[in-house]
């Protein structure tokens, strides 16, 4: 039953993302069906806390298909960052070491707590378009993969690994997305101020 579930999806997901690293609204209220479908899945192997913190993303998700929605029209949708490379580079390192040094020494609970934080990171982030939405989502998948392990549900570990390059794709298309916002704006500017 749960590898038909992962199929479907994991399906579903990869729709959702490539809308989502395209930058574009119809992503959400797909992914707020996947979070439904995710919220069923994860009662059904006993991850209750991963389970609410999904339900905590249905409502942001739901301000964020409003949200993406007034940006389309106002026409300021073009992703962006908050942090620095530098900055992004520490977290990495940071996350990376918590996982390697923690992992073993930290109880299903825990795993969890962390996992169910991460996710809400994500979707938070992606509701602003910020680009660091990837990095959460990305080291979120990390941890879901040992919860997945862990619990013997190697099918769902699998498929999570199909994640880790999605992140990866997404974060350098929004970046170019910035980067080419970026230069029409200097350039519109640039049309303005040369006018006499």
């Amino acid at each position: 039953m749960i590898a038909y579930e992962d199929l479907v999806l994991s399906i579903s997901r990869l729709c959702a993302f490539h809308y989502l690293i395209k930058n574009r609204r119809f992503a959400w209220p797909l992914t707020l069906c996947i979070t439904l479908y995710k919220i069923f899945i994860l009662y059904q192997v006993n991850l209750k806390i991963l389970a609410l913190s999904k339900c905590i993303n249905l409502a942001i998700g739901s301000m964020a298909w409003n949200r993406w929605y007034q940006q389309d029209q106002s026409g300021t949708n073009m992703p962006s960052s908050i942090l620095n490379r530098s900055q992004l580079r520490f977290i990495w390192a940071l996350c990376l070491t918590f996982i390697i040094i923690h992992h073993f020494h930290m109880t299903a609970l825990g795993m969890e707590n962390i996992t169910a934080i991460l996710s809400t990171l994500g979707y938070c982030l992606a509701a602003y378009r910020k680009r660091e939405c990837w990095t959460a989502w990305v080291i979120y998948d990390c941890f879901i993969l040992c919860i997945f392990i862990e619990k013997e549900l190697y099918m769902s570990a699998l498929t999570t690994c199909l994640y880790f390059p999605i992140g990866l794709i997404g974060n350098i298309q929004w970046k170019k997305q910035s980067r080419l916002a970026g230069n029409t704006k200097h350039m519109t500017n640039k049309q303005i101020s040369s006018y006499p």
